[in-house]
């Protein structure tokens, strides 16, 4: 999708300190204030090209910065847009429109009894197994007994031709083949040899206390370690796994990080039976494989391979954030600087600028790394009299 401009707004109207006016306009359009002398007067365009006086009073103001970064210093009818120094305009933001990655499934345990697991996507309802319990806090807390586990419905991926699953968890005993989850044909002697699972800790087979996601189809295997032991020390882990059999890939991170990755030919998903969708328990769980000992804070399923950036978005943004299809740029001015911010959960997005606007505009990325302040990209710039526009593009 193409980026849309930060001036860019929606809604029926605009006011700031008695410049009112422009109800019933049709959205997409323009706001912009001109300086003569220490006096703005309000303009309107469709297309940021074409503009003209709204009809609304004047307003007079020593200063001004206009939100696609400008700075009046000088009396020359210089643009000024969008926001000033005491005074604000408020807009409904039409924001950037994407095509979301494609989440069907999303388990929060945010229940604090009972024994069912709500999917606020999906609707899929899981159920707690054992002595598997809710602590109120948004986890599912699992003991490591035997019979403690979450259990999901059958055919959660019926139709689905590729999936991403993240999931944030943390465990304490580092048993050899406790899963963190398991796609198989609910026997518990992994029968057929057909299943999808994610060990988390094997010591034995040549595994080296590492994870790995396993594909298993007519008792052919293909292992995909994680690359690292993870912590076993109670700290929350972020593990996303990508299964594309479609193009060829499957790969997982760890925390948002690509830790290995393979491609190939890789057997479709209807290929496993899907009788059984359980969190914490093995496909081998009949010959004794222990059920998980710890808790999961966050288990989603999308119906796509996400890209590394959005993985990486879904990190920063933490179990409780997930990825945004409206962004938009926030603007503020402080110590001769102007500060843009955008969500960080809209992954992909790239800052550009341009000094004109309209069709002959030319939009460059801004060569700036931004900082992650509070869930949100942040890049400060020093404010020029240059006049200077910035959007978000993808």
């Amino acid at each position: 999708a193409n980026g849309t401009a930060l001036q860019q707004r929606s809604g029926t109207g605009s006011s700031a300190s008695g410049v009112t006016g422009n109800t019933g306009l049709a959205a997409p359009y323009w706001v912009r204030l001109v300086r003569t002398n220490d006096t703005f007067t309000s303009f309107i365009s469709p297309d940021g090209t074409n503009w003209t006086q709204s009809g609304a009073t004047t307003v007079a103001m020593n200063t001004c910065v206009y939100a696609g970064l400008a700075v009046c210093s000088a009396n020359d009818g210089t643009l000024c847009q969008a926001q000033f120094d005491n005074v604000s305009f408020s807009f409904t933001n039409q924001g950037v429109i994407v095509t979301p990655a494609a989440l069907i499934h999303r388990y929060s345990f945010n229940e604090t009894s009972g024994t069912t697991a709500y999917d606020s996507v999906g609707g899929a309802i899981g159920t707690l197994n054992g002595d598997a319990t809710f602590d109120g806090s948004g986890d599912v807390v699992l003991d490591g007994t035997s019979g403690t586990y979450v259990s999901l419905p059958a055919n959660l991926l019926t139709g689905v031709s590729k999936f991403t699953i993240d999931a944030w968890f943390s465990f304490t005993v580092p048993n050899n083949n406790v899963h963190l989850f398991s796609i198989d044909d609910g026997g518990g002697y992994g029968s057929g040899g057909n299943y999808l699972r994610y060990n988390l800790y094997d010591s034995g087979n040549g595994h080296g206390g590492t994870n790995y996601f396993e594909n298993y189809v007519n008792w052919g295997n293909h292992v995909l370690h994680g690359g690292s032991v993870l912590p076993t020390n109670n700290t929350q882990v972020h593990i996303t796994v990508v299964y594309d059999p479609v193009n060829g890939v499957k790969s997982i991170y760890v925390n948002g990080v690509l830790s290995s990755t393979c491609g190939g030919s890789l057997p479709a998903l209807s290929s496993y039976p899907q009788n059984a969708f359980t969190l914490g328990k093995s496909p081998w769980s009949g010959y004794g494989d222990p059920c998980l000992k710890g808790s999961i804070n966050e288990f989603r399923i999308y119906n796509t391979a996400l890209s590394a950036g959005e993985i990486a978005a879904n990190d920063t943004a933490g179990p409780n954030v997930l990825l945004t299809t409206n962004v938009s740029l926030a603007v503020s001015q402080g110590n001769g600087s102007l500060t843009l911010n955008w969500p960080v959960a809209g992954s992909g997005f790239t800052l550009v600028s341009s000094s004109t606007l309209g069709a002959g505009a030319v939009w460059i990325p801004v060569n700036l790394t931004p900082s992650i302040i509070g869930g949100n990209n942040q890049v400060s710039v020093s404010m020029t009299n240059a006049t200077l526009f910035f959007r978000l593009q993808r």
